[in-house]
């Protein structure tokens, strides 16, 4: 193995440590939320800084990467995208701190429902996470699509989240405070899912050179 590719490796290693602690921060603030567990949720909030310090050192080794090789083309496009991947899993790790940040406030008796949903809707989106590192690590393109199917089902399911909380608020068996905060949590993780998805794009790029902005999305076209 040459040196460069060690450097890869190196910060390849270093991003999936990224995605370890930020999709379990997700895993545990839901743990906390279901469980009403404070002490974990404010674990999750803590750790929120390990992220930060994994992203950063991240950030410190691309740049000696990139001034001790001065890598080109298909390299160089390799070590952008997992700067950029990094930056995405920091803000997975911030909606997971969002989330356990509501475990203080919500009273989830009598939400018993709306509670596994929101745990299923985690569910989806920690798989999509892991699916869209998975592909970047493997520079896999086929790996990526498979986040994009696990999209529509996540969308559909706060979709159906909206749906369940509006009806329970006009029969009044719900009151607005505590539908904020399921929408909110259910916002959060719809989020998370988001950046799997944009992780998944990372790696395509990697994979194929398509740049994801220009990456249109095939089942809008065969719905459109």
């Amino acid at each position: 193995m040459s040196g460069f590719d060690e450097d890869i490796a190196t910060l390849f290693g270093q991003f999936d440590e990224m995605r370890t602690v930020a999709s379990r921060m997700l895993g545990d603030a839901m743990t906390a939320l279901c469980t009403k567990d404070e002490v974990l949720a404010d674990e999750v909030v803590k750790r929120d800084r390990t992220v930060d310090e994994l992203q950063v050192q991240l950030e410190s080794g691309v740049v000696r990467v990139l001034a001790r090789r001065s890598p080109v083309a298909e390299d160089l496009r390799t070590i952008i995208t997992l700067i950029k991947a990094a930056s995405i899993l920091e803000r997975i790790g911030d909606h997971a701190k969002n989330i356990a940040k509501r475990v203080r406030s919500i009273d989830i008796e009598g939400l018993t429902g709306e509670i596994a949903h929101v745990e299923r809707m985690a569910t989806i989106a920690r798989k999509q996470i892991e699916l869209g590192v998975r592909a970047l690590m493997e520079r896999d393109a086929a790996i990526a699509d498979e986040v994009d199917a696990l999209d529509d089902e996540l969308d559909d399911a706060f979709d159906d989240l909206t749906a369940m909380m509006v009806r329970r608020m006009s029969e009044e068996s719900m009151d607005a405070y505590a539908s904020t905060h399921i929408l909110f949590i259910g916002k959060q993780i719809e989020r998370s899912g988001d950046h799997g998805v944009n992780i998944a794009r990372a790696a395509r790029y990697i994979a194929t050179g398509e740049h994801p902005r220009d990456q249109v999305d095939k089942r809008t076209l065969v719905d459109a």
